[in-house]
Order: structure tokens, then C-alpha cells, then sequence
């Protein structure tokens, strides 16, 4: 599911508004139907045509891994290969579309979240800001911001953290975040220092894919055949909307009342009648523990990964829908030794789990710098961020290649300027350049696209210097600039690494 929220102050108070799709959800699905021509439907009017078995196979949703993975897709019917970076235009313009039509306004800046953990780094927030400002821009600003730390905002004042480390466990449809940030509060506001960030890619979707092989597996005992894989895909998509209501349902009453029974009808690829197939809270709570374990693993790498136990965490946030189940959530309790997660609840009153993300992005996108701005007193966070990964330079000079780390992990942006004199071999004219994320053994590291560099002017004396200048900015950003000895610039690198 998406969200869309911006919040209204000119009225001079906070009003928080959230876009409704079509069909007058502010849930609204991330999901897209391409029709064989190519065109696409978003939203809800993707979401039905699971219904129609011939359609549901090119019903495309999770669109974080699909960025993510920026593996072409083939879809029944279609000629031509889909590209994920398309996908996500699409679902982005399709979001602003309900966000202009709901509210009757303009919309030409956007401040949109992702994913803190490390699955989802350079590569995918590159080709994120591509997808919304490439050749047409979707928008005339775009800031990308992690989920985690969106939570945080959207609490608003948070003096009454000062000095406390913040855990926040953030699980939806599809990943896990869990990320720990101990709150200092500043002159110049609050500054969130990062001590761990790790998470899952699939972890709420596995729930949902669990669910419905579940289902699927009670239709085949009970009518004694058993399904091809590529039935069992077809099925997954087909009954995706039985089994996202099942789970709604189950996941609501599963604290409760342990003998609720939801009874789903499961369509069938292959021209096979419907089957009704019956499914208790006790054969969810086992469909879910799986994925409780994990989450709680991931929990834990989190906590080692900040040198810290259960009980050094002083408070704790549980959001996104998934994070709402009760095995999930009994689970983390009894990690954290009987300690409930904190409710959501500060400077705008009770934020629900499922917009805790969108409204703090909506706090984010506040013009602090607009004359209206006079009546906002929050301070936006100083968000302390550490490199995951180190960043190395590979040079290439007279047939020889040798790497040196530029910013080390673990590195606080902003980081440098650093300087650093590379020389140029007797009968060579030229250094290639190349960024590299990793350190050590070439084949170990990633080479960052478009960084081969090759300089067009090198010295023509040997043994000449080449003056090799970079540094990170906040946002992320390394430039690295090369100059000969005369001071005459050579080349300009620049990339977004964090």
C-alpha cells in the first residue's frame, strides 16, 4: 500500500490531509495493471483485475523489491520487456494524481521514503530520483528521506526523548526497518545520532505469501490434487484480494479470540471450480510465527550492531500495518522483557502506525524557508547519517590498477574535503578514474554507474602531479574533482552515495 499526506498550516495550526485513490481509500494500493498495449491502469482499478484470470498475471505490485532487484519483466501477452524504473513513474504520477484531484491543489515538490536498511542503498534511491526527475521531471524538488526516521518526525517535539536511544520497528506489506537513534537535543533542535539500521526486503509480504499457500495448500487436501508451480503463482495472483482480506480479518481478532474463523473462496488457474476453504486465527498465529522469529533475528542484529541489549533501548515504536499482528507484536514484548512498544502520540495528537511514515514525510516537506513558515515550531531533526560501505577510488595508470578507500565505513556525513596527489607514469598522459562501493579485492566491490572517467588532458612530463580533491555533502552527495599542477580542472565526478 502507498500514502499520500501533506499538512496544511495556513490556517496556522497543523492540519494533516490525506489523498484518497477512486475508490475513497487513503490505503492506496501499489499495484499496476499493463494492458497489452502497454498502457497502464494504478491503484484500485489494478487491484480488480486480479479478479479476471486471463488479467492477473500482468497485475504488477511490490515495488520496492521490483526497484530494488531493476530486473526487466515479462509479462503474459505483453511483446516487449517492462522496465521497473517505468513501473514506479507510473506509480508516482499516478500518486500525485490523487493527491491534486482529492485536494484540488498543485503539487510540485515531494518528499518521498524508503527503506533505511542497507538492501536498498545507492543504487536504489539513484534509481528512485530517476524514475520521479528524469527527463520530465514529476516534480520541481524531490527529497528522499528514510522510513524510520520519518516515524520520528511525525511525533513532532521530541525534547521528550533527550538523551534516550529510540528503537523503531517498522514492518508493512512488504519490508522491515528497524532503526536505533539515540535523540540529542541541540540549540539548534534535535539531532538524531544513528546507531544501527538493519531490516528484512520481504519480511511483511512473506506474511501474505505464507497465508496463501496455506490456503491453497487446505484446497488441495481437501480435493486431493496437487498444483504445478506455475499454478501456484497463478493461484497467489489470483486469489491475491481473498488473502489480503483474510489476513485483515485474522490479524484483527487473533489476540482475541482464537477460535475466529474466516471462510475464503480460492479461485483456481486451469478452469477449476472455486473452492471455500475455512482458516482459524490458531492456523494464522502458526502461518505468522515463521516470520515473527525472523523479525525478531533482525531485531537483535540491530542491537548488536549498536553494542547494546533489550534493556539499554529506552523507548520503542511499533508501525506499518504488518507491525499490527499480535504474534508480531507479542513477540517484541517478550524480547524487550515485558515492555510495550510507546504509543504514537505527540506534538498532532494519536498518529496511526499506518501513517506514522507519510505524515512525518508531510512534516519534512514544510517550507521552513516561505513567509508562512513564521507560525512552524517544530525544528526539523538533524538526522546523523553513517556510511554502510566504504567508497573507494580504483585508478588505472599505465596498465596498472590500485584502489584506495575514500570515505571508510562507518564515515559521519558530511565527510572531508580530503585531498589527495596522484602521479601520472613516464610515457603516459591520462588517469582512469572509477568509484568503486567496497574495499579490498576488486571482484569484492561494485562499481558505481557512470564513474569511469578518463582524464582528457593529462601532464606530458613524467612523473607529473594531479591534485585529486572530494568530499560528501549531508544529503549524500561525493563530488571529486582532479586539477594538474597549474590549478586548470581536469574532471568532475559526482554521485549520490548515501
Amino acid at each position: 500500500m502507498s500514502a499520500v499526506s501533506r499538512v496544511d498550516i495556513s490556517s496556522g495550526r497543523y492540519d494533516f490531509q490525506e489523498a484518497r485513490d477512486l475508490g475513497g481509500s487513503t490505503e492506496i494500493p501499489s499495484a499496476v495493471y499493463v494492458h497489452p498495449d502497454g498502457q497502464m491502469d494504478f491503484g484500485s482499478a489494478a487491484v480488480r483485475q486480479r479478479r479476471n484470470p486471463l488479467n492477473a498475471s500482468r497485475v504488477v505490485s511490490n515495488f520496492k523489491l521490483l526497484l530494488r532487484e531493476n530486473e526487466p519483466l515479462r509479462l503474459d501477452g505483453l511483446e516487449v520487456v517492462v522496465e521497473p524504473v517505468d513501473l514506479v513513474r507510473g506509480l508516482l504520477g499516478f500518486l500525485k494524481e490523487c493527491l491534486e484531484r482529492h485536494l484540488r491543489m498543485t503539487c510540485s515538490r515531494a518528499v518521498v521514503t524508503v527503506p533505511a536498511h542497507q538492501e536498498f542503498d545507492t543504487d536504489y534511491r539513484s534509481l528512485l530520483r530517476s524514475a520521479a526527475m528524469g527527463s520530465q521531471p514529476l516534480f520541481d524538488s524531490l527529497d528522499i528521506i528514510h522510513e524510520p526516521d520519518a516515524v520520528l518526525m511525525s511525533i513532532g517535539d521530541l525534547a521528550e526523548f533527550a538523551d534516550q536511544r529510540v528503537l523503531v520497528f517498522d514492518m508493512g506489506g512488504g519490508t522491515l526497518d528497524v532503526s536505533i537513534r539515540e535523540v540529542e537535543i541541540r540549540d539548534t533542535g534535535p539531532f538524531l545520532h544513528q546507531l544501527a539500521v538493519t531490516g528484512s526486503g520481504a519480511a511483511g509480504r512473506q506474511v501474505t505469501d505464507d497465508l496463501a499457500d496455506a490456503l491453497i495448500a487446505k484446497r488441495e487436501q481437501s480435493q486431493q490434487f496437487t498444483y504445478s508451480d506455475e499454478d501456484r503463482r497463478k493461484a497467489r495472483q489470483l486469489n491475491f484480494l481473498e488473502v489480503d482480506e483474510a489476513k485483515k480479518f485474522l490479524s484483527g481478532h487473533q489476540a482475541r479470540d482464537e477460535d475466529r474463523v474466516v471462510r475464503s473462496t480460492i479461485w483456481c488457474p486451469s478452469g477449476r471450480q472455486p473452492f471455500d476453504v475455512s482458516f482459524s486465527s490458531a492456523d494464522f498465529a502458526a502461518v505468522v510465527s515463521p516470520t515473527a522469529e525472523r523479525a525478531m533475528k533482525t531485531v537483535q542484529e540491530a542491537l548488536d550492531e549498536a553494542g547494546l541489549v533489550a534493556r539499554d533501548i529506552d523507548t520503542y515504536f511499533m508501525v506499518g500495518g504488518s507491525s499490527q499482528l499480535s504474534q508480531i507484536r507479542n513477540s517484541l514484548i517478550d524480547l524487550f522483557e515485558g515492555r510495550p512498544p510507546s504509543a504514537m502520540q505527540g506534538k498532532f495528537g494519536s498518529v496511526s502506525p499506518t501513517l506514522a511514515v507519510v505524515r512525518g514525510a508531510a512534516i519534512a516537506d514544510l517550507d521552513r524557508e516561505d513567509e508562512a513558515a513564521e507560525i512552524i515550531d517544530i525544528p526539523l531533526p538533524e538526522l546523523e547519517q553513517l556510511m554502510p560501505y566504504p567508497i573507494s577510488l580504483l585508478t588505472t595508470k599505465g596498465g596498472l590498477e590500485e584502489a584506495h578507500v575514500l570515505v571508510p565505513r562507518g564515515s559521519n556525513l558530511p565527510y572531508g574535503p580530503v585531498n589527495r596527489t596522484y602521479y601520472v607514469p613516464s610515457g603516459e598522459d591520462a588517469i582512469s578514474f572509477s568509484l568503486l562501493r567496497g574495499e579490498g579485492a576488486l571482484d569484492d566491490c561494485v562499481t558505481l554507474e557512470p564513474h569511469l572517467a578518463v582524464l582528457p588532458a593529462g601532464p606530458s612530463t613524467n612523473d607529473e602531479e594531479i591534485d585529486v580533491q572530494w568530499f560528501v555533502d549531508k544529503s549524500g552527495v561525493l563530488t571529486l574533482s582532479a586539477h594538474d599542477a597549474l590549478g586548470n580542472e581536469l574532471i568532475t565526478m559526482r554521485e549520490s552515495i548515501g
